[in-house]
């Protein structure tokens, strides 16, 4: 299993992720969101082939997007598909994935990026 790591690549800074996003890697998923939250640049998610996801995770995105977004900064998901197991955990936990986040005006929802990878917000999906 590789461990998850950031590289910078065209002002952007991109997490590999590994195959396992769940409270037993918080900690390590955890400081690479710090890490990249303190680059003050926009951020790419790769969650590459994952096999098991938790709320943990959720919990982790959720919390770098809105570090991000108080910085002005993008936070995006390149998987296409996203791995089936994060959409699974997204849907059990009964996550809403709207257009538009419902606590930041012009986001675009968390659970959205990934259940929609590489679709962006519209101006007219205002809250």
């Amino acid at each position: 299993m590789a461990l998850p790591n950031i590289k910078i690549e065209n002002d952007t800074a991109i997490i590999n992720l590994n195959d396992s996003l769940t409270i037993d890697n918080a900690t390590e998923i955890h400081k690479l969101f710090i890490e990249a939250s303190e680059k003050n640049l926009p951020v790419i998610i790769n969650p590459g082939i994952t096999k098991s996801c938790d709320c943990t995770f959720l919990q982790l995105m959720v919390s770098l997007c809105f570090s991000l977004s108080q910085k002005g900064l993008r936070l995006d998901v390149t998987a296409d598909p996203v791995p089936q197991v994060i959409l699974d955990t997204i849907k059990s936990l009964g996550f809403n994935c709207k257009n538009y986040c419902t606590r930041l005006k012009n986001m675009q929802c968390m659970m959205s990026k990934f259940s929609n990878p590489g679709v962006q917000r519209k101006e007219s999906d205002t809250l």
